[in-house]
């Protein structure tokens, strides 16, 4: 599998992330370097642009402030190559039914991907084929409803829109947390809560309820994962 990860980002706040990728020596690249950022919703268009630019098979599709890469490109591909291979792309599950504050004010209804706890899709990291993820954007930003896009803001909400409502597509989710991994659990507007599925050792980290040992960590803007960061360093 010849993948990439791909993440967007205009302020140079990215260098966590990248410190990860460079340490497990993971292919990426960073778009829309410079220039205003409106809002979320336009992270899809330069996704679209990204994509239309390479000729890679297979991508990541990653946020870049709160993110750090735990294991390198050969395990993540054959963790999709063992449990997703018949996915056209797999979408990061949480275990949050209320999630982006945009699902609390606007009063969107949610919707499960799966009977377990991670059932949740999160638009922060997603894993597939590159022209069926250009293909599923490029529809999304097109026929996406106004209310569900939020006027064009959001991409949380056109996501999970799009892998209810679009046809053509072999959408996942990553609901045993083998690829990717959420930090924290949101408490309110100011808190992340702990995630107690967690169990840190000094050489890994367990999702004891999903009893996996994922990929990816997305640790949701609020605190540093300094655990995640000690056992990466080991590998320099």
């Amino acid at each position: 599998m010849d993948t990439i990860v791909l993440f967007i980002e205009n302020e140079d706040k990215h260098f966590h992330l990248v410190k990860s990728l460079n340490i497990l020596s993971i292919d990426y690249r960073r778009l829309f370097e410079g220039g205003v950022w409106n809002n979320f919703y336009d992270k899809m268009y330069q996704y679209i642009k990204g994509l239309e630019e390479i000729d890679n098979e297979w991508v990541i599709l990653s946020d870049s402030r709160d993110v750090l890469f735990y294991k390198d490109l050969d395990v993540i591909n054959s963790v999709y190559q063992k449990h997703y291979s018949e996915y056209d792309m797999v979408i990061h599950g949480e275990d949050d039914s209320k999630g982006d504050m945009l699902f609390r004010t606007t009063g969107l209804k949610r919707y499960k991907f799966s009977d377990t706890k991670y059932c949740y899709p999160c638009a922060g990291l997603m894993m597939g084929r590159r022209e069926k993820i250009l293909s599923f954007f490029k529809e999304v930003v097109d026929k996406c409803p106004d209310d569900w896009s939020v006027s064009k803001t959001n991409d949380q909400s056109a996501i999970e829109w799009g892998m209810k409502n679009l046809e053509g597509y072999k959408i996942g989710i990553d609901d045993k947390c083998r690829l990717f991994q959420r930090l924290g659990m949101v408490v309110s507007d100011d808190e992340l809560g702990v995630n107690f599925d967690l169990h840190f050792n000094k050489n890994f980290i367990r999702n004891t309820y999903t009893n996996t040992e994922p990929c990816i960590f997305h640790y949701v803007g609020k605190s540093f994962p300094q655990q995640v960061w000690k056992i990466i360093n080991k590998r320099m």
